[in-house]
């Protein structure tokens, strides 16, 4: 759930990238680092361990209106693909306000994507409450062997959101991504708060 800091008038939200390994989560993010005004970004910070690599990124995008007052900033973060440290994984999903699933489009990582969406969906479902927004981000779309949307879609059984194609290497759909996950969190931000 979102944060207020009244000392510095911001609005905190948490991004979640959640994804099986190698599916492009972390080049999302460095992408999304590139993309943003240095005046508009935080530090990128990778938190790596032998088995295990999660990223950090604070943004706070000029394209966001405020909110009662509060400046909007964005603490994103990329969960380890690779399930070793099941704390870790189990700690990113507490108080997400926004999810981005990046899939890869890859057949042979359509049992990779699955796995990792049902254990989303669980460790979601553990947290109680309304589930945050979601989109699912279809990556690697220039992959030789990427498979149709329409097979994407029905292999994976996911609610009912956005679903944005991406090339994130090139930056293709990152940007839309982003956006299309803000502006259902951000609704959800003004009605807690009484805005209409």
């Amino acid at each position: 759930m979102f944060v207020l800091d009244p000392t510095r008038r911001e609005l905190h939200l948490k991004l979640l990238y959640w994804g099986p390994a190698l599916a492009g989560k972390s080049t999302n993010l460095r992408q999304l680092h590139e993309r943003t005004a240095a005046a508009r970004r935080g530090r990128f910070v990778a938190i790596e361990t032998a088995t295990e690599r999660t990223l950090l990124l604070d943004l706070r995008p000029a394209s966001l209106p405020e909110v009662r007052g509060y400046a909007i900033r964005v603490h994103v973060y990329a969960v380890p693909g690779v399930v070793v440290r099941e704390e870790v994984r189990a700690m990113s999903v507490k108080g997400a306000d926004a999810v981005i699933f990046v899939a890869d489009s890859r057949v042979e990582r359509a049992e990779g994507n699955v796995d990792a969406l049902e254990e989303l969906q669980r460790r979601s479902a553990a947290q109680g409450g309304a589930p945050p927004p979601w989109v699912i981000q279809y990556n690697k779309r220039d992959a030789a062997s990427a498979m149709p949307v329409s097979e994407l879609d029905a292999r994976l059984i996911a609610p009912a959101c956005a679903r944005v194609e991406a090339i994130a290497t090139t930056g293709v759909g990152v940007l839309e991504t982003f956006d299309a996950v803000l502006g259902p969190a951000l609704a959800r931000v003004r009605e807690a708060m009484g805005e209409a």
